[in-house]
């Protein structure tokens, strides 16, 4: 991320957590209602402006889903299927985004790098890692705990099945609007639940949070 980095990535509390994470929501949505692909989302390639919010640099992955490009991304930000996409080939389509939402989201909260490594022997999928280290962080990361379902549900690992920016903008906006955030997630933070804390993101992919 450039500009005031060091600032970007202190704790945030709940409400400014929120506030940031609606920020790159619009302004991915944005983005992708030209028609297209960022194709290489991550805090690098976002400038932080004088009043908090945020501005998209070096768009050199830009394009319309399904035009033919030269593979470009940032490793840690960019979802499984550009990963292991040719080199050359069909542009991906507005999902990968999602996915680089998600991740910066985490990396803005934490501090630590998206990644995910793979159990040996391998005991569990990549959804579950990221759940299971998204919960064990939030144990003392109030803003974690509170975010947690929008970043598992945008960091699916099955496009199909990832949140898309508008069903993580509807989620924040009914959190939002049901109290207090903060005091919510700080209380359920201390005792770190799996279940608990991407259940409403979980309910909410499936049509209960509508």
């Amino acid at each position: 991320m450039s500009r005031r980095n060091t600032k970007a990535l202190e704790p945030l509390g709940v409400p400014a957590a929120l506030a940031m994470a609606c920020g790159l929501i619009e302004l991915c949505a944005a983005a992708h209602g030209t028609g297209l692909v960022l194709g290489d989302f991550n805090p690098g390639n976002l400038l932080v402006m004088p009043d908090e919010g945020f501005r998209l640099i070096d768009l050199e992955s830009v394009a319309l889903p399904g035009e033919r490009v030269h593979r470009r991304f940032t490793m840690a930000y960019a979802a499984p299927e550009q990963i292991s996409a040719p080199h050359f080939g069909p542009a991906p389509g507005q999902a990968v985004d999602w996915y680089g939402l998600g991740a910066t989201v985490f990396h803005l909260l934490t501090g630590t790098a998206p990644i995910f490594p793979a159990d040996v022997p391998s005991r569990r999928r990549f959804d579950q890692r990221v759940a299971d280290r998204v919960c064990a962080m939030a144990a003392d990361n109030a803003a974690l705990a509170f975010l947690a379902p929008v970043i598992c549900g945008l960091m699916r690992a099955e496009p199909e099945r990832r949140w898309s920016v508008s069903e993580a903008g509807d989620f924040l906006r009914d959190g939002a609007s049901q109290g207090d955030p903060g005091a919510r997630a700080t209380g359920r933070a201390h005792q770190p639940d799996l279940d608990e804390i991407v259940r409403d993101g979980l309910a909410y992919t499936a049509g209960d949070g509508t």
